[in-house]
């Protein structure tokens, strides 16, 4: 007996980033997934090449090669980019440049089931 089966498999995807954001920042692992933009020290932003339905999660985890750096992610509402802030984590307050890898989840199917 044939039986049709209608499943999208929630279409996810798997994003990782590998920044490097001292000097000229760049993406060193990953670029052809987003576009990059520097707005200053410590302030990025990653924007899909592609954009989700849904963004199911993101993560950002710092390399500190002189001090420590903390960051901030900012998922925004249309799903097409993150914006992300590092910080000094001596004082958490000042913006500082440093390499970051970041990974985002996406759902290509708008059904929040």
């Amino acid at each position: 007996m044939l039986r049709e089966i209608k499943s999208t498999q929630r279409k996810v995807r798997h994003l990782y980033f590998k920044v490097t954001g001292t000097g000229t920042a760049v993406i060193d692992q990953g670029g052809q997934d987003a576009v990059l933009v520097d707005n200053g020290t410590g302030s990025y932003k990653l924007t899909f090449v592609t954009a989700g339905q849904r963004l199911l999660a993101a993560s950002v985890l710092c390399i500190a090669d002189a001090g420590d750096i903390t960051a901030t992610l900012d998922a925004t509402s249309d799903k097409t980019k993150l914006e992300i802030r590092l910080w000094d984590a001596t004082d958490g307050t000042t913006a500082k440049d440093g390499v970051f890898y970041c990974e985002a989840v996406l759902s290509d199917d708008a059904d929040p089931r």
